[in-house]
Formats: C-alpha cells, sequence, structure tokens
C-alpha cells in the first residue's frame, strides 16, 4: 500500500499568495484580504473597492477554494490541489456534485512532474466588491429610467458587476 503525504499550507500562507497574486494581477488597486477560522472550516474573504469586476478577480483567486457550494441540490462538495515546481497552486480533483444529482461536473487532472498534493484549508473563498459613489455617478447613465416591466435593482447589479472603474 502506497501512502502520499499531502503538505499543508496553512490559510494565512493562502492569503499571504492571493495578495500577491492580486497585486501582480491587479497593480494599483488596494485590495483587503482576510482569513477566517470557525467552527467545521474557514474561509478567506476578498475586499476591494470599484476597480476590477467581481469575475475578473475571482478568476485570479478561485483556484484557491477548497470547497464550493451547488445550490441547486444545497450540497458542499470538495477541491483538491497541488503545488507546482514553481509554487503555483491548481485544482487537480473534486467529485463535483453531478454523483448526487446536482450540477458541479467532477474533474481529475494528473498531478504535474515535479508537483506536490496539497491541503490549502481555506474553506470558500469570496469576492466583495464596493463601489464608490464617484463609480456609481459615473454609470448612472447606463442604467434606463423610463423603461416598462424593468427590474431597476436587476439593471443596477448588472451594470455596477460588468463596469470596471
Amino acid at each position: 500500500m502506497v501512502t502520499t503525504e499531502k503538505e499543508w499550507i496553512n490559510r494565512a500562507t493562502v492569503a499571504g499568495m492571493i495578495r500577491k497574486d492580486l497585486k501582480r494581477e491587479f497593480p494599483g488597486i488596494k485590495f483587503t484580504v482576510r482569513s477566517r477560522s470557525y467552527s467545521g472550516g474557514g474561509s478567506i474573504n476578498i475586499g476591494w473597492t470599484d476597480g476590477p469586476t467581481t469575475n475578473r478577480v475571482q478568476g485570479v483567486t478561485g483556484r484557491y477554494a477548497d470547497r464550493g457550494f451547488d445550490g441547486s441540490i444545497d450540497l458542499q462538495y470538495y477541491i483538491n490541489h497541488a503545488r507546482l515546481a514553481d509554487g503555483t497552486i491548481v485544482q487537480i480533483h473534486s467529485s463535483g456534485t453531478q454523483g448526487s444529482m446536482g450540477a458541479v461536473p467532477g474533474f481529475r487532472e494528473e498531478l504535474p512532474p515535479g508537483a506536490v498534493e496539497v491541503n490549502l484549508n481555506t474553506g470558500y473563498v469570496s469576492c466583495n466588491r464596493d463601489f464608490s459613489e464617484a463609480f456609481k455617478a459615473s454609470v448612472q447613465h447606463l442604467i434606463p429610467t423610463n423603461i416598462d416591466g424593468y427590474d431597476r435593482e436587476r439593471w443596477e447589479w448588472r451594470v455596477m458587476n460588468e463596469t470596471e472603474a
């Protein structure tokens, strides 16, 4: 029987890795990256004002999450990671939720040469973008004001979350 020990990387170290990635990807944007521990797990919360869209930030930070949630069946699932020889963290396996009638597909990647399996113990990684009053004023003209049957809150959300400062 062959057993392999996973390297453990603590949540605070992962938060530092996320800060470094965000600084490289979005120079000049101030992010807050906070790690939290609680009974049953933990999380890393990322916040910023204006700047890149939430989807762009999640594209950089999402790979660090070791849990996901499928709201279609109210089920949490786990994600396994590896650290490549250059220090980059990649996702290598998740069973997803399709086997439980959910919507999240599973995947399995081969462990790349020189990579080491790691346990990040991050839990969820969430991104929370705030908007300055100046930014809101700058996109106000994009939000319709006189169209019957539209949902103003939904339009505001869409404009704010698809527009970069």
